[in-house]
């Protein structure tokens, strides 16, 4: 169910995996994320796109949903971390011209991104050698003033598996 409300995947990463979409409760009031997924039981799923608003999941990881109101498959907690890590890149109008610049040098690196809008990159590394790598590129392109950047974990122990959103 798509609203005003929701933010959307238009080309996410593991599209060709996916085979369900689900939802995800943003912190503000109505506000949801679609993810896509892969469907492995009734109420569990592979998550095929990089959370652009989420905390705490990433790439990969396997979450159980519930219905909530009106929405039936609603993310309720991780049953299985991928080991994944998610990062957000922030451009503003003034620093659009190095857009192309540090998603290439992302890639570069192996990193995937999914694009939210022309201000909003969110990048996935596969695992802690290649997520110390791009944040090593953004730390740099955020010193030069090319974009603001953030962690998708919000702390190393918070969120564990199991735990509710």
């Amino acid at each position: 169910m798509a609203d005003a409300l929701s933010s959307t995947h238009s080309e996410p990463v593991w599209r060709e995996r996916a085979d369900f979409i689900i939802q995800a409760k943003l912190p503000e009031e109505g506000r949801f994320e679609q993810l896509w997924a892969r469907q492995l039981a009734p109420d569990e799923f592979e998550l095929c796109c990089i959370p652009f608003f989420l905390y705490d999941v990433s790439l990969g990881d396997v979450v159980a949903t519930d219905p909530r109101a009106e929405r039936r498959y609603v993310l309720n907690r991780v049953v299985r971390r991928s080991g994944r890590s998610v990062f957000r890149a922030f451009f503003d109008r003034a620093s659009y011209r190095y857009r192309d610049l540090v998603s290439q040098q992302i890639a570069d690196v192996g990193g995937l991104m999914e694009w939210s809008s022309p201000s909003l990159l969110a990048i996935d590394g596969r695992d802690d050698a290649l997520a110390t790598s791009i944040e090593a590129l953004l730390r740099e392109a955020h010193s030069a003033g090319q974009l603001i950047y953030e962690r998708g974990r919000q702390s190393a122990g918070s969120k564990p598996n199991g735990a509710e959103y």
